[in-house]
């Protein structure tokens, strides 16, 4: 499996949500964000990817920076900011 692609954005002062389109399982999907909730998902029909959309707080900005810096998102997940 090569890098996931994913856009994130922030949604208040504290909240982070991360979509990505892939063609995992949900389950294996929900694994690499495992403190994370789900809380939107769609499917694409003409290339068989589901849309996962994913929210998280984080109390500082360190704190997300952090979690940019993770290995799973080093390794499996290719962030960009929308």
């Amino acid at each position: 499996m090569g890098r996931i692609k994913a856009k994130y954005w922030k949604t208040g002062d504290t909240k982070y949500r991360i979509q990505f389109k892939t063609t995992l399982e949900h389950q294996e999907a929900m694994r690499l964000l495992p403190d994370w909730d789900c809380v939107s998902f769609g499917y694409i029909p003409d290339t068989q990817e589901d849309i996962l959309v994913f929210e998280r707080q984080f109390f500082t900005e360190k704190d997300w920076t952090n979690f940019t810096k993770t290995d799973t998102i080093i390794k499996l997940i290719e962030l960009r900011e929308v």
